[in-house]
């Protein structure tokens, strides 16, 4: 894994390169932000395969067990019947 990271970042960091200051800070883009956010999001996948694999890091974020304090309630009338 490390070494695809390595290979990634020295493509991504070429682009950045190329487009930056416009649209990213190198200061801030750094190699350890990279591996950080490429972790958080791969390891958050929720599936076993397209359609119906789903990347949510957000998931991280709150306690999975039925009885916890933690609550999201996300209401989209477009997804509910009325």
């Amino acid at each position: 894994m490390r070494e695809n990271y390595e290979e990634d970042w020295t493509m991504i960091s070429k682009l950045m390169k190329i487009y930056s200051p416009q649209h990213f800070d190198l200061k801030v883009c750094t190699y350890e932000l990279y591996k950080h956010c490429s972790a958080l999001i791969a390891t958050r996948c929720f599936g076993w395969g397209l359609p119906s694999t789903i990347v949510a890091p957000i998931a991280d974020s709150f306690n999975h067990h039925s009885k916890a304090y933690t609550m999201v309630d996300i209401v989209n009338k477009r997804l509910h019947l009325l």
